[in-house]
Formats: C-alpha cells, sequence, structure tokens
C-alpha cells in the first residue's frame, strides 16, 4: 500500500515539474516567428551584400594596380622605339650625306682626269734576242745525165743546163733547220713526199731510166735519212745529184 501512495506521489511532482516548465516558456505566435526569421534572413543578406562590395572593391584595387604595373611597363619599352627610330634616321642621314660626298668626290676626281692629258705609257722595248745565224751550202746538179741523154725522156731534155749545174750557193738558215727545210729555202722548184724527193727543176726519178732518181749528201757522205729528217749544222755542205746508174756518184 505505501508502494502504491509513493508512485502517485511520485507522478505528481513530476506534473507539477511540467506545469511549472511550461508556463515558464515564453509561447511566441507564427507572426512573431515570421517576423523574426525575416528579420534574420535581412541580415545574413546585408553581411553578403558587404562582403560582396569588400570583394569588388579588392578587384577594382587590384585591377588598377595591374594597370599602373603594365603601364610602367610598356612606357620603357615605347622610349627605345622613338629612340632606335630617332637613330635609325640619323643612320640614314649619316648614309645620306657620306654619298653625296662620295658622289661629289668622284665626279670631281673624273673632272680632273679629263681636265688633265693622260701621260702616255712609256713603252719600254725589251732587246731582241737575234736568232744566231747558221751557213750552209747547197749545190744541185745532174752531170750524170749527160753521158746519158739517150736514156732522157724527150721532153725532159730542156731542163737539162749545158753543164750539169742547176743551182749552188751559200744559204743563212737558223738552228734546227733540216737539209728539206735548206734546199726549200732555196727557191728552186721541188717536189716531195714527206722527207723524200722525187723531182727537182723538173727532172723526176726514172725520167732517165728504172733505176735514175735523186739522193743527197751531207760533206760527202750520203744520208741514209731523208732530207726531212737530217738536221742540218752550221758549215754543211749539202749537194742534190741526180743518179742514173747504180754506183755512178762518188761519195
Amino acid at each position: 500500500m505505501k508502494k502504491y501512495w509513493k508512485g502517485i506521489g511520485l507522478c505528481i511532482l513530476i506534473l507539477i515539474s511540467i506545469i511549472i516548465g511550461v508556463s515558464s516558456c515564453e509561447i511566441q505566435s507564427p507572426e512573431e516567428v515570421v517576423s523574426s526569421n525575416k528579420d534574420e534572413i535581412t541580415e545574413v543578406e546585408e553581411n553578403n551584400n558587404e562582403a560582396t562590395d569588400d570583394a569588388v572593391d579588392e578587384v577594382a584595387n587590384n585591377d588598377t594596380s595591374s594597370d599602373v604595373i603594365n603601364t610602367e611597363e610598356s612606357t620603357p619599352s615605347e622610349v627605345p622605339n622613338e629612340t632606335t627610330s630617332e637613330e635609325t634616321s640619323n643612320v640614314e642621314t649619316s648614309k645620306s650625306t657620306a654619298s653625296v660626298v662620295q658622289e661629289a668626290d668622284k665626279n670631281t676626281t673624273i673632272n680632273q682626269v679629263s681636265d688633265n692629258q693622260v701621260p702616255e705609257k712609256s713603252t719600254v722595248q725589251e732587246p731582241k734576242v737575234e736568232e744566231k745565224k747558221l751557213y750552209a751550202s747547197l749545190t744541185i746538179e745532174c752531170k750524170t745525165i749527160l753521158s746519158n741523154m739517150d736514156k732522157l725522156s724527150a721532153n725532159k731534155k730542156g731542163s737539162v743546163p749545158a753543164g750539169g749545174i742547176i743551182y749552188s750557193n751559200t744559204l743563212n738558215y737558223t738552228e734546227g733547220k733540216t737539209v728539206l727545210d735548206v734546199l726549200k729555202s732555196s727557191g728552186i722548184t721541188i717536189d716531195a713526199n714527206g722527207g723524200y724527193i722525187k723531182g727537182i727543176s723538173n727532172l723526176y726519178e726514172f725520167d732517165c731510166g728504172g733505176t735514175s732518181g735523186w739522193m743527197y749528201s751531207v760533206n760527202g757522205e750520203f744520208k741514209r735519212v731523208s732530207a726531212g729528217s737530217y738536221k742540218v749544222k752550221n758549215g754543211d755542205k749539202i749537194q742534190f745529184r741526180y743518179t742514173v746508174n747504180s754506183g755512178d756518184l762518188e761519195g
């Protein structure tokens, strides 16, 4: 029974505490709640607007600083460009002036040269080296035909001189000449095939028999080379003689 009454007392105490707590709480009407929320929202918006303004001001300040920096950076680059343009203009002016001066100097020099007579170049004549003149005697004869006129072709008898001597003289020649060169220098008509002599003064080989023809000797010695190959020496005695029979010419 005691426990029963204790439980009822405890419930009464709890109920009294709840009533006291409820009465102490201030119950707001719905209008008051809405108004309070509006004030809080307005305060938040004002705070946000102030933060936005501060951010905009900061950005504007940064842009101004960037413009100042860019202006400072661009200003030095413009100054050298102006200076470079002035220097380039001065250099071009100097070049133009120099060209005018050079052209004037050139014209002056040309005028001076044209006014003054150009001295004639002195021609120094180098002493001529005279070629050493060499001498050789030349004799052309056909005496063997005189004793063999019966063998001579009839149309060639007029080509044989009375004494058998066709030519005899001393001739000048230069070093390195051949017997054929000396024979040509005599002016006598000859017919040669290379260095081989076929005819002299219209008298040809075989005109006076099958073994007849021209032979030459130097200093009394018959040479075994053609007249176009043998080199003449100073003082040589050259003889061209017509042979009719083998062995009829003495060396």
